[in-house]
């Protein structure tokens, strides 16, 4: 192949030459045939005349380096005259690129490889970073919690063995090891070393009893308003019995101790037997019922923190604020709390969520037949984490919720505050019986609670011990809230519908076009919607020419008002929240997908010369002292949308179509405001002299959830 590269490159130049084939001269290496065969070449390259010449040499260079240039091993001598005659041919540029091509393509393949698993990487170290930083923060009351069961264990593997069947140990042997559990082991420091570990928030971590639905609810976000977690819950209660087991051996222990060296003292009636205790067994049994009163307390305000986060605070029925399967853990919760505190914790026990300062927990309860006024057994607060999920497409926290009171005492609210906080009230009835139990509507003082589970009993049930006791579990909710407080007792009422057309609203002579419509058409419906009223226009067609001009003007305008007023005492104002339901009723054409537009316009202003389209339309939901519509009072009073252009004379388009829209409400404590909805619009255009011109607008008010917030 080599000596044929060599011939062939040197015949092809004496032909380009036009002088007769020479011999092959018999080179002696490598580097003097690359040598000569370069130089022959060259000699072509200046010596050929003409355009043609140029041309042959290159095909002919071409050819020879396809059939002799691609094998895989050349020679040094060889090699360089590939590169000459793929210099000269073109061929080593094609082949270069090619190579780079396939290897920037092998590249790109790879990269997207490498991109897809940088992302899933990316995830998971952003996942693993998230639980590292959580179980740093936790690990102070980590070790405290270890060092503390540490100890305890310890003392319990030396109680067992002291203290076996058959054992008999001697009287000095129990006073030494007595004293050894109350001086030396400090089983009291332990103990309460570990209730501060499983119920006080150190430094950033968390109490541990409140941890597992902690972690839980910060690694796991907001999947949906259907709390499923269950597993978590009875992962944490099984921490919490495990924890509890430590704590019960710790009382044993050390009420046995102490009872051992107060006995000692008590018969030899010596005032020198008399060691010090570090807590007496009366100190020490009041110090393990307030740690259990305080897990009980932070281990349930975890539930409940959890939970109501699940929940939605803000739409149209009372108990929306917990979520779906709630009262089964609830119930858990409750029992979990009984068995804790029994014999106290027999019969009937339930929880209430409540807001605000209006109520004090008292409830009227009937109990196999018997009526009763209960007050609360227990109370805490929790933060108020609702999810906004739903409504704004953000995984994100509610922040401070509204609550209302009824200033009559029913189930109208019309007086709304608001708290970042949560009020849970628990209640005993241990002398509840076997049968219905139930908690009344109606509050004792003034007032209503707004949801109450229905078909609550006491009844028989077993423990995993064999042991029997009644018992039963309710849930009720006494904060209104939301929407369902926002229109409770509410009577729409609708202002007469406004459309004009043609009109003459400067005086002059009124448009001359001819009006022609497509569509034209009004929704006004002001009940059957929990809500608020479902307003809407759709107005499209054309203009046509008509003596003078096709100009044309229209305007409509739909009102409608809520008759209940609102106070607002603590003056700060609020924030009106919307989320547009997606129901198009008929305001939306054939094909057309805008059922969440609230307001959109396509106008055919097709005189750019004389510039006279002009158009001003806007919705609006807002809270006003009166219900006189406008969308000046609209703003800076709740939600406005509002679109204008003046002296135009080319197509113009807009479309508004969030679901879910927020504006600020002014309030002051001394005003009544009334819930004041507007759809409002107008349109003037015109064309180009015969021609027509065209226009559509829609404008549509359809809320599936209205709230309040704070600002």
């Amino acid at each position: 192949m080599r000596r044929s590269l060599r011939e062939a490159t040197v015949v092809f130049t004496c032909l380009l030459l036009a002088g007769p084939p020479l011999a092959s001269p018999a080179l002696a290496d490598e580097k003097e045939k690359a040598s000569f065969v370069i130089t022959m070449l060259k000699t072509a390259g200046t010596s050929a005349a003409g355009k043609g010449a140029e041309l042959a040499v290159t095909a002919i260079a071409g050819l020879i380096y396809d059939s002799n240039c691609t094998a895989p091993e050349l020679s040094q001598g060889d090699r360089y005259i590939c590169d000459i005659l793929g210099s000269v041919s073109g061929r080593s540029d094609a082949a270069w690129k090619a190579k780079v091509d396939k290897r920037l393509e092998d590249i790109s393949k790879k990269l997207d490889v490498l991109t897809r698993g940088q992302e899933a990487i990316a995830r998971e170290l952003q996942q693993t970073h998230k639980t590292m930083e959580l179980e740093f923060d936790q690990a102070a009351q980590k070790v405290q919690a270890t060092r503390a069961i540490s100890t305890i264990e310890g003392v319990w593997k030396k109680y067992q063995a002291e203290l076996r069947p058959g054992s008999n140990p001697t009287k000095a042997e129990m006073i030494e090891f007595a004293t050894n559990i109350v001086k030396e082991q400090k089983l009291d420091a332990a103990l309460q070393n570990l209730n501060v570990a499983l119920t006080t928030k150190v430094m950033d971590g968390q109490p541990m009893l409140r941890y597992p639905l902690y972690k839980w609810r910060e690694l796991k976000g907001f999947s949906n308003f259907r709390f499923e977690g269950q597993d978590v819950y009875d992962f944490a209660e099984k921490k919490f019995m495990e924890f509890r087991i430590h704590q019960e051996k710790a009382y044993v222990m050390y009420l046995w101790a102490a009872t051992v060296i107060e006995s000692k003292c008590q018969l030899e009636k010596a005032q020198e037997c008399r060691p010090k205790l570090p807590v007496s067994t009366v100190a020490f049994k009041r110090d393990f019922e307030r740690y259990t009163a305080e897990q009980l307390q932070v281990f349930n305000a975890a539930v409940d923190w959890l939970l109501l986060s699940y929940g939605n605070p803000h739409l149209a029925r009372p108990q929306d604020p917990v979520p779906p399967r709630f009262e089964d853990t609830v119930a858990r919760a409750n029992f979990l709390t009984a068995s804790i505190l029994a014999p106290a914790g027999k019969g009937m026990w339930g929880r209430v969520f409540a807001m605000g300062e209006a109520w004090d927990g008292t409830l009227q309860m009937n109990c196999g037949g018997k009526a009763l006024t209960v007050k609360p057994a227990l109370h805490y607060t929790v933060p108020a984490e609702g999810n906004l999920r739903y409504a704004t497409g953000q995984n994100r926290d509610c922040g401070p919720l509204d609550w209302w009171i009824s200033t009559l005492g029913n189930a109208v609210y019309d007086e709304v505050r608001f708290s970042d906080q949560w009020k849970v009230f628990h209640y005993s009835l241990p002398d509840a019986g076997v049968g219905a139990c139930t908690v009344a509507e109606k509050l004792p003082a003034r007032g209503v609670m707004p949801w109450v589970q229905g078909g609550t009993a006491v009844v028989q049930v077993k423990t995993a011990d064999g042991r029997s006791f009644p018992f039963g579990s309710f849930l009720g909710i006494q904060r209104a809230g939301g929407q369902y407080a926002l229109s409770s007792g509410a009577i729409w009422k609708a202002d007469p519908p406004i459309h004009l057309e043609n009109n003459n609203p400067g005086g002059g002579r009124a448009p001359d076009g001819v009006l022609k419509y497509t569509f034209k058409n009004s929704l006004v419906e002001t009940t059957g919607h929990p809500a608020g009223p479902w307003l809407g226009i759709l107005s499209a067609g054309r203009g046509e020419f008509r003596a003078k001009n096709s100009r044309i003007n229209i305007a409509d305008k739909i009102a409608a008002w809520m008759d209940k007023p609102i106070r607002f005492p603590e003056g700060s104002g609020a924030a009106l929240n919307l989320v547009q339901d997606g129901n198009c009723k008929n305001l939306c054409r054939n094909g057309d997908d805008s059922g969440t537009t609230l307001l959109a316009y396509d106008v055919e202003n097709n005189d750019s010369g004389e510039q006279k389209g002009h158009l001003s339309g806007g919705v609006a939901i807002y809270l006003y002292p009166d219900h006189t519509a406008t969308r000046g009072r609209a703003a800076g009073q709740g939600i406005l949308i509002e679109r204008h252009y003046r002296s135009q004379g080319t197509r113009e388009s807009a479309e508004v179509k969030e679901a879910f829209q927020a504006g600020t409400v002014k309030t002051s404590p001394g005003k009544l405001y009334y819930l004041n909805f507007l759809v409002d619009f107008f349109v003037e255009t015109e064309g180009k002299g015969l021609d027509a011109t065209t226009w559509m607008y829609r404008v549509k008010l359809t809320p599936q959830q209205l709230f309040l917030s704070k600002k």
